[in-house]
């Protein structure tokens, strides 16, 4: 993700995106699950610094980490405990803006194994809950 981060229409062109075209309030982030299980200080080094990457073009914005929606047992057990290391470390920092949430997982019942509109459904129920009760707009 670090790589295509800032673009638009990269397949085609790799356009650079102008960030200043749209201030979000929230960033969310859900990475992992075609990364699988790996190496944990690999995994959490690469997302602290594409937390960076983020964070340099929204200072503000509140930062929210994700499982995989899509993760089976063992894999949202892993994304937790990384999410856990990866938000507590940046709390730790100094950036109380970075939080985690922890969404429904062995969602993929829809086409190639991924949410179905139901699914989906559930996972924007379960975030707006999540940003309701934890971000102050």
């Amino acid at each position: 993700m670090p790589q295509v981060y800032g673009k638009y229409d990269f397949l085609r062109t790799g356009k650079d995106w102008d960030f200043s075209r749209y201030i979000p309030d929230a960033v969310t982030i859900c990475l992992g699950q075609n990364d699988g299980v790996q190496d944990s200080t690999a995994f959490c080094s690469a997302y602290v610094s594409f937390i960076g990457q983020i964070r340099s073009h929204y200072p503000d914005a509140f930062i929210v980490c994700m499982n995989s929606p899509m993760g089976d047992d063992y894999l949202t057990n892993a994304l937790e405990n990384y999410l856990t290391g990866v938000v507590n470390y940046m709390n730790n920092q100094g950036d109380s803006k970075v939080t985690k949430c922890i969404v429904s997982h062995n969602l993929n019942d829809g086409c190639t194994s991924h949410p179905d509109l139901s699914q989906h459904e559930l996972i924007a129920d379960e975030l707006t809950e999540f940003l309701q009760n934890n971000i102050t707009w």
